[in-house]
């Protein structure tokens, strides 16, 4: 990955948390890692959910949009690295506690919220 697109991830990866907070939620975790398999660009709850988001930075669409950049490759990684993080937080291990897996984009300083894109 070059710089460019570092610093492109990074700027995006601000720009929704901020978004995220300004809609009520709390940001728990940024870029939560499970070893090699997988990392989770934000972790957020709301007074119901558990969310698990990953936030993909685009400055144009000559590659096609964020939600295209989702393969079920990162589906796999990220339903994995979301396993790992309950597992760990015993607060998240109670029967109930619901989880979705949400899509932050960012295109052009433009954020849109896509909710539930995978389950």
């Amino acid at each position: 990955m070059s710089l460019h697109n570092q610093t492109l991830g990074k700027e995006g990866e601000a720009l929704a948390a901020s978004f995220l907070i300004e809609q009520g939620l709390t940001i728990l975790e940024h870029n939560f890692r499970y070893g090699r398999s997988g990392e989770i660009d934000l972790i957020a709850c709301s007074d119901s959910e558990l969310l698990f988001i990953e936030v993909k930075s685009r400055r144009s669409q000559r590659f096609g949009g964020p939600l295209y950049a989702v393969s079920p490759k990162k589906v796999k990684s990220i339903k994995l690295t979301a396993r790992y993080y309950m597992s760990q937080n015993k607060k998240f291990q109670e029967p109930g506690i619901r989880c979705r897996f949400d899509l932050v984009a960012v295109e052009n300083e433009n954020v849109t919220w896509h909710k539930d894109i995978f389950r």
